[in-house]
């Protein structure tokens, strides 16, 4: 399983970040590696909507559709797509901070059967995908740049295993910049 986990504050409303975090279609707007995303069910947001998303990911095209498997207003929703090569779980929780809101987005991929065994080169290529979409949605959330390098924290998720680092290995650490 590869995973990418971010936390970042913005300046807006709880209400109106998870409105925007919520509505799927707009990962296109702040993920450069999503080519289209729509929704395909009618009416509002909610439990069961589906969306389609295409993106592009270690040079291939991927069409995978996302259901809300988890929808709790103002505070968390999640998305799970699955295709026969891969799943993806997207979770995001949003918390009132400081006058904004924090949000936490947690994406998961996994491969299934044997395709596991590729679970490190995928991890290496999610952790790429990852910062750049980190960077595309602190855009969208309008976090301020200016505070990012106040508390620059390292992302436990991204730590090498644990004898790799304990030895001097510090290539698998990834800097996140909190606004908190």
């Amino acid at each position: 399983m590869a995973q990418f986990c971010t936390t970042l504050s913005s300046p807006l409303p709880i209400d109106t970040a998870f409105a925007y975090m919520a509505d799927f279609t707009n990962v296109a707007d702040w993920d450069p590696d999503v080519v289209e995303a729509t929704k395909l069910t009618r009416g509002p947001v909610a439990a069961g909507t589906v969306f389609h998303v295409e993106t592009r990911f270690i040079g291939s095209r991927i069409e995978i559709p996302y259901r809300v498997v988890a929808f709790e207003p103002p505070t968390r929703v999640v998305f799970r797509g699955a295709t026969s090569t891969v799943t993806s779980t997207d979770e995001i929780t949003l918390t009132p901070h400081r006058g904004g809101t924090q949000v936490v987005y947690d994406a998961r991929l996994e491969l299934p059967g044997v395709l596991a065994v590729a679970d490190r080169l995928l991890e290496w290529a999610f952790r790429l995908v990852g910062a750049r979409a980190a960077a595309g949605l602190r855009k969208a959330l309008r976090c301020d740049p200016a505070k990012a390098g106040r508390d620059d924290v390292y992302d436990t998720q991204s730590f090498p295993a644990e004898p790799e680092w304990r030895t001097g290995n510090m290539r698998g650490l990834r800097r996140l910049h909190v606004t908190d």
